[in-house]
């Protein structure tokens, strides 16, 4: 048996196909890509959508793990709690503030503590990206909702296209006698150099 996962792997330096879903399959999965400084220094972002365990039987268990986006209680840009003062926040953590646009969420880019005033730079932001130095802490704002259009209801027909996959790997190993071996993409590209 061997566990799996669909993810979404967004890769900005990738012209031709900048964001995927893919399927992994693995006896241990590794780490996904999680760099928050995607769009910045070239490198890959991973989100997990869903997991499952393999088996010759098929695929079963499929559960998505991919949290519902939510407005959050500040501008509601798409999650997290409201900012708060002179209080210490790691990378990845996600807040709204007050003052900036009602789209934006900002994500913590460099670990600190926010200052004991609202830093003027949250009034400014205009644009995903922009940034604010708060006490220690830099945040960088996200449009988590329109970065991530379309992804829920990916996310939702995925469980049907696996079933469907699954279906048809059945009706192909009862029919044709088919031995199929599920392999790592690692496993997979390695092939790649068979001659």
């Amino acid at each position: 048996t061997l566990q799996g996962r669909v993810y979404i792997h967004l890769d900005l330096s990738n012209a031709d196909e900048p964001i995927k879903i893919l399927a992994q399959a693995a006896a241990e999965l590794p780490p996904l890509d999680a760099d928050v400084n995607i769009n910045y220094n070239n490198s890959s972002y991973d989100l997990e959508l869903a997991i499952f365990t393999v088996s010759s039987a098929g695929l079963d268990g499929l559960t998505k793990v991919f949290p519902t986006l939510k407005a959050g209680s500040g501008g509601g840009g798409g999650g997290g709690e409201t900012l708060t003062r002179a209080t210490s926040y790691a990378v990845g953590d996600a807040v709204t503030a007050v003052g900036a646009p009602g789209w934006a969420t900002f994500v913590c880019t460099q670990a600190g503590t926010t200052a004991a005033s609202e830093p003027s730079g949250y009034s400014r932001i205009t644009k995903v990206g922009d940034r604010v130095l708060d006490g220690t802490a830099v945040f960088t704002a996200r449009n988590i909702i329109g970065e991530l259009d379309g992804v829920i209801s990916s996310n939702a027909s995925l469980g049907e296209s696996v079933q469907t996959l699954d279906e048809k790997v059945a009706e192909m190993m009862s029919s044709t006698g088919l031995v199929m071996k599920l392999v790592s993409l690692d496993e997979y590209r390695a092939m790649e150099s068979y001659s």
